[in-house]
């Protein structure tokens, strides 16, 4: 019985470590920044800030179960795209 060929992992899409890490900071940056959000002086863009200031604090625990969710979603989606027969 014949062992498939392993994936091909060397770092695809390229660079990968800038893609993982890049999604990590964002989502950091997100769970810091969650407690600030109602704020006055929270950087909301134009359209955004009476809305978002009506939203006052959110709940870290919740912005890091949807980060968790977003990374996990990536990470799937990149394994995938590794696993593709035609790229």
């Amino acid at each position: 019985m014949a062992i498939p060929p392993r994936p091909d992992r060397r770092g695809l899409p390229s660079p990968l470590i800038f893609h993982l890490g890049a999604a990590a900071a964002i989502m950091a940056q997100g769970l810091a920044l969650a407690p600030l959000a109602g704020g006055a002086r929270f950087p909301w863009p134009g359209p955004m800030a009476a809305p978002g200031r009506r939203l006052g604090p959110v709940d870290p625990a919740a912005v890091a179960t949807e980060a968790m969710a977003r990374l996990g979603a990536m990470l799937e989606g990149i394994e995938r795209w590794q696993r593709h027969p035609h790229r």
